[in-house]
């Protein structure tokens, strides 16, 4: 095996006076065990970040659907059910059950919920719940 060294000078004697020198194969060998340490740690830190993102991504859609049980749970007692006149608008229903002083946006909201629309659009005829704690108001 044929072994190198740094800063030998002219030969190998003068070296030896100034203390032992690092052969250059093991000074590389080193210095790549020092990168794949970095990649190591490179590569566990991405893993960690991907899992903590996914984990924040079923908790979010694990609350969504709790907020949907929660939703189901309440009853018709709760509920006053209202049959949708022709020219009704989901605004004017919301208007008509908001307290004053309610923020009208928020009871639109909770009628939608409650009756699952994804819309606003409501057709006469149609059957809607209003939440209970509008009515409370």
């Amino acid at each position: 095996m044929v072994t190198y060294y740094a800063n030998l000078g002219e030969n190998r004697h003068e070296a030896k006076g100034a203390g032992r020198v690092k052969p250059l194969r093991r000074m590389n060998q080193q210095k790549r065990n020092a990168n794949i340490g970095l990649a190591k740690f490179i590569f566990l830190l991405a893993v960690m970040l991907f899992c903590f993102a996914f984990g924040a991504i079923v908790n979010a859609y694990a609350s969504g659907a709790a907020d949907a049980s929660a939703a189901n749970e309440h009853t018709v007692a709760e509920n006053p059910v209202i049959t949708v006149k022709q020219g009704d608008t989901i605004w004017a229903i919301a208007k008509r059950y908001a307290a004053d002083g309610t923020d009208i946006r928020k009871i639109v909201w909770q009628i939608k919920r409650v009756n699952h629309l994804e819309t606003g659009i409501i057709h006469a005829g149609d059957r809607l719940l209003i939440p209970g704690s509008v009515v409370e108001q």
